[in-house]
């Protein structure tokens, strides 16, 4: 059962690292007008490898719940559900489609300055809304409310 807790442990630590990092990565080359380094870092294949760890990391949580006997229905699980869905919905409908756009747009060297600083807004602010449902979820498997 360790084996189960050490594997969601490790898919999820993962995920975010390369969700978080790469997207701090990406945010620190903009700001320091590091078109180039925000191409090359949007242009890694980040879509085809983050999803599948977090889908992994969470199967592996569930299996995790119902083998050490915890309820899947308890209220810090539900919180991590529900936090967990919005932000696999947010990436699915938003956050990729935006990595291809900032891909595109950083890519054209001498492309429009005004339409690459509309698009990194947009990446900004779905960083923030990212990484703050992350630590949500960090706080929320460490503190467990409600329970």
């Amino acid at each position: 059962m360790l084996v189960l807790l050490y594997l969601h442990i490790a898919t999820m630590f993962t995920a975010v690292a390369m969700a978080a990092g790469s997207s701090l990565l990406v945010l620190l080359a903009h700001a320091r007008g590091e078109r180039g380094v925000v191409a090359a870092i949007t242009g890694l294949p980040l879509d085809r490898i983050i999803p599948p760890l977090y889908v992994a990391g969470g199967l592996f949580g569930i299996l995790t719940a119902v083998l050490n006997g915890y309820s899947l229905v308890a209220p810090w699980l539900v919180i991590a559900y529900l936090i967990f869905a919005m932000l696999m919905v947010l990436g699915i409908v938003y956050s990729g489609p935006l990595l291809g756009q900032v891909h595109a747009v950083a890519s054209d060297q001498a492309g429009d300055a005004d339409a690459f600083v509309r698009v990194m807004a947009r990446y900004r602010l779905d960083a923030l809304v990212s990484l703050g449902g992350i630590a949500l979820i960090v706080a929320d498997m460490v503190f467990k409310p409600l329970s």
